[in-house]
């Protein structure tokens, strides 16, 4: 049986009818960080509705966040999160504010350095019962604010004001977030995979994004798919549905930059390594595998998307009072990235 040669020109060529198909789509939820769209981030149960009463402001860098106007917003609740129904009386401001991730006062007003705007006016929220959480995109509930919010940037805070109880208590609805210390990277994986499992790995002895693709095919070719956006492609919203390309179940995950090929070994194993040096400020950096494999009619498969938040700062950031009420918050901010995971529609 002849081995047929897949070329780099040939993904390409699916991608283009792939956005065809998809015109006139619409995204109409966006992730803030979006390096976690689609994504649950690991490891961190955090406010703002953990807590009876508490005091929460979260900042998060403008860059990839879309210009206009909100009318909802939501946190995701953390992947483990199991606890029933919930009521909070909550208060919540947003604004947009020119002060930078490190330079957040630890006094809330001050922070607030263009105006805020009173998107939720003090009520109470009754709040769903959580189990496991399969789908990113849809926060713990949808708030709808009683009036628009106009993100114009350079950055965006948000501000939670819980106040059911004067004594505040915890409650186990906890929303799902990010904790970083200097040394960490982050690493997470989504989207499902009709060929092969995909994981990266930060080496910090050599400064080398590591990715292991398992499961393919032996002895056939790999094309490793990098890029910094799980969004949108070329204006059209990710991810990319492949069944009509005769590959179902499959899916386009990212907006691939470049396009690496590689071999596969004889395990059915491949890998590529290349030098990254963590930046001073956060940056994302995805992948996805796109593979031979004889079981579709496009004789092509795709593995999961990862996701490697690389450095540890100026992503995000939080300050909040845990069990005091003052102007100055008890804990933060930080010199690493920490917050919840945020999701906004228009």
């Amino acid at each position: 049986m002849r081995t047929r040669t897949l070329r780099p020109s040939a993904i390409v060529a699916a991608i283009a009818l792939a956005l065809a198909a998809s015109a006139g789509a619409q995204q109409p939820v966006e992730t803030v960080p979006r390096a976690f769209s689609r994504s649950h981030a690991p490891g961190a149960r955090v406010l703002p509705f953990g807590r009876t009463r508490c005091l929460v402001q979260y900042w998060h860098r403008g860059e990839g966040i879309t210009h206009g106007t909100v009318t909802e917003l939501g946190w995701r609740a953390d992947e483990l999160t199991r606890c029933g129904s919930l009521d909070q009386r909550v208060q919540i401001r947003i604004g947009n504010v020119a002060r930078g991730f490190g330079n957040l006062s630890r006094t809330f007003n001050e922070n607030f350095d263009r105006g805020a705007t009173a998107f939720l006016t003090a009520k109470t929220l009754h709040l769903p019962a959580q189990t496991k959480t399969n789908d990113p995109n849809v926060p713990a509930m949808w708030i709808k604010g009683d009036r628009p919010f106009v993100f114009t940037g350079p950055h965006l805070l948000v501000e939670v004001d819980v106040s059911t109880e004067a004594k505040p208590r915890s409650t186990n609805y906890w929303a799902d977030g990010l904790t970083m210390s200097k040394f960490d990277t982050l690493q997470s994986k989504s989207g499902p995979s009709c060929g092969g499992s995909l994981t990266a790995d930060y080496d910090y002895g050599h400064g080398s994004l590591r990715l292991s693709l398992a499961g393919g095919e032996p002895n056939r070719l790999a094309l490793f798919l990098v890029g910094t956006d799980v969004v949108t492609f070329a204006g059209h919203p990710l991810p990319l549905d492949l069944a009509s390309l005769g590959m179902p179940g499959c899916w386009l995950g990212i907006a691939p930059l470049v396009i690496l090929p590689t071999m596969m070994d004889a395990k059915a194993r491949a890998s590529l390594e290349f030098p990254i040096d963590l930046p001073e400020d956060s940056v994302a950096v995805h992948a996805q595998v796109v593979h031979e494999r004889p079981t579709n009619a496009a004789g092509l498969v795709t593995s999961n998307v990862t996701h490697s938040v690389l450095g540890h700062a100026g992503l995000s950031n939080v300050l909040y009072n845990w069990d005091e009420f003052s102007p100055k918050a008890q804990f933060g901010p930080y010199a690493s990235n920490r917050g919840t995971i945020l999701l906004l529609r228009r």
